[in-house]
């Protein structure tokens, strides 16, 4: 059982840090687009792009 156990916290972690990177990924995509030349428009809809392709949303 102690095998099965510790597969399950290792698959755990593994998920941990996949969602970890995935969101450090994401904050880094954030701030280029906020750092950026373009208007708050186009930053808006780039950020709501962004969260989109991630299957998160933005709310108003």
């Amino acid at each position: 059982m102690v095998a099965l156990d510790e597969i399950a916290d290792a698959s755990r972690r593994e998920a941990d840090r996949a969602h970890r990177l995935r969101l450090e990924g994401l904050v880094e995509d954030i701030r280029k687009t906020i750092q950026g030349p373009s208007s708050a428009k186009e930053k808006v809809a780039w950020i709501r792009e962004l969260l989109a392709v991630q299957g998160d949303h933005a709310e108003e």
